[in-house]
């Protein structure tokens, strides 16, 4: 299953208003929805699936989806003789989206929008819709990109192509680029995948919470090893050869990442050339026409 993002509701007038258990519920079915919010509405299979540890009755699960539904954030619909449920305003977009669930029909989406007094346009109602010839076009060349390595691919056109996030994608490839100039006949560097390298560079900015800027001064500090300048300790640029090994640990229990940025942060505030050095290229990066 992919990973999901659950967005601070602690202040949600809507959220506030459901009991203890109903919010429970609600993250749960967050979790087990489909790339698009449907889920099962059967109070059975969701005992099954979201509480599979619990002893619950089937009642409190019936319970709990009609507040859910009376505050605006779950509308339930019927397909091929079968209860779903939709999580409105769900807004998980990701790089590939599967459906598991027959989608909610526009006007029980619509419906349901109004007795709860949310806005209704095409906005609200385009992730329920399935994909277009061209959309499923365009995610079968992104796919293309992704599955090769980052030896087979132009950049400049596979970053145009590329349908995910092309900060991402850049950072990777960067990263890449640099280790590969070092040591071409690498067989980590022929084998890497660029779907692979990309979601590493994905996880450490969206789930470590290491912000792009933060790349940019490791990469920075990294160039400025490969160069063999003085005063840049190479020890890290050494030992980490992959996106994927930024989330090790060292025997301390500290990710191996943690230790760059600190080293990073120590040469930027002592040396001012190398300070300037990292917000040039920070800006350089936030300037990029091919990454909008």
């Amino acid at each position: 299953m992919a990973n999901r993002v659950l967005r601070d509701w602690t202040d949600s007038d809507r959220i506030n208003e459901l009991d203890f258990q109903a919010e429970v519920l609600f993250t749960r079915l967050m979790m087990k929805a489909d790339d698009y919010g449907a889920f099962h509405a059967n109070p059975k299979l969701i005992n099954a699936f979201c509480f599979p540890l619990k002893n619950i009755r089937d009642t409190d699960i019936t319970r709990w989806l009609h507040s859910l539904v009376s505050a605006g954030l779950i509308a339930l619909y019927d397909a091929d003789n079968k209860p779903y449920l939709h999580i409105i305003n769900f807004g998980q977009r990701l790089r590939q989206m599967r459906r598991k669930f027959p989608q909610i029909p526009d006007n029980v989406l619509n419906e349901s929008l109004k007795k709860s007094g949310q806005r209704v346009d095409s906005e609200l109602t385009a992730s329920c819709r399935p994909e277009t010839e061209t959309e499923t076009e365009s995610e079968t060349e992104s796919e293309g990109i992704i599955n090769n390595s980052f030896v087979s691919i132009n950049f400049d056109e596979s970053v145009q192509n590329f349908q995910g996030n092309k900060k991402y994608f850049f950072l990777a490839y960067i990263f890449w680029e640099l280790w590969h100039r070092e040591n071409p006949n690498s067989r980590t560097m022929k084998d890497a995948k660029v779907g692979k390298w990309i979601d590493d560079m994905r996880k450490i900015i969206e789930i470590d919470k290491t912000s792009i800027e933060r790349m940019i001064g490791i990469y920075c500090y990294f160039s400025k090893c490969a160069k063999q300048e003085l005063g840049f300790d190479d020890f890290w640029y050494r030992t980490v050869k992959s996106i994927a090994a930024f989330r090790k640990k060292s025997k301390d229990g500290v990710y191996y990442i943690d230790h760059i940025i600190d080293r990073v942060n120590d040469k930027r505030d002592k040396d001012k050339d190398f300070l300037r050095y990292v917000d040039s290229a920070i800006t350089k990066f936030n300037q990029n026409e091919k990454l909008k």
